[in-house]
């Protein structure tokens, strides 16, 4: 999509429904999205406009994408369950949809790009990993390890990712958070092999 698009069209709609500092954590995405693709010989243009788009349903109360995902008939992987116990989780798959709906954006990998973000999937694109990677290690994350992460990511895309998830998982399990099941499977599908 072409940058007087973004200027006229995402970019506003963003300012509309984000905060300030998310915002700003979509900007940061999307750098190290297009930076990602870039080093890794990926189409550098759409992990741009994932990686800002990737956020566009965040804001929404865990109700409403509850009743946005209801009325447009989205039922992404475990949704029963993940209406019950984090509901918040439903925004990437929301935001790819209302990518489509609102924002008009046809193209099939970047809305991948924004389903996956959160839990990953066990059939992720090159695209998909930066976007994924980006999100976890981007320039305005301050963890522990997120620099490395950063820098892991720009060396090694698929084992990055992997590294992603593990410490996805462990911060899951060191909060006591729900697991969902997806982050589950998607672990085992791509994690370490003997």
């Amino acid at each position: 999509m072409r940058d007087s698009w973004v200027r006229e069209t995402a970019l506003p709609y963003l300012k509309k429904h984000l905060t300030r500092e998310r915002l700003g954590h979509t900007m940061a995405v999307s750098l190290l999205s297009e930076r990602l693709a870039r080093k890794h010989g990926l189409n550098h243009n759409k992990a741009r406009l994932a990686g800002l788009l990737h956020d566009v349903a965040k804001c929404k109360s865990g109700k409403a994408l509850v009743r946005y995902a209801l009325k447009y008939k989205l039922r992404p992987p475990n949704f029963e369950e993940t209406c019950r116990q984090r509901p918040k989780m439903l925004h990437a798959y929301v935001g790819a949809h209302l990518a489509r709906r609102v924002l008009k954006v046809r193209d099939k990998q970047i809305l991948s790009a924004i389903a996956k973000h959160t839990l990953g999937s066990d059939k992720m694109s090159g695209l998909d990993k930066c976007v994924f990677m980006a999100d976890l290690a981007s320039y305005d994350r301050k963890y522990d390890g997120a620099k490395t992460l950063r820098q892991y990511a720009m060396k090694n895309l698929d084992k990055a990712f992997v590294e992603g998830l593990r410490l996805k998982l462990k911060n899951t399990l060191r909060d006591r958070e729900w697991l969902h099941p997806e982050s589950v499977r998607v672990w085992n599908f791509w994690g370490p092999k003997e």
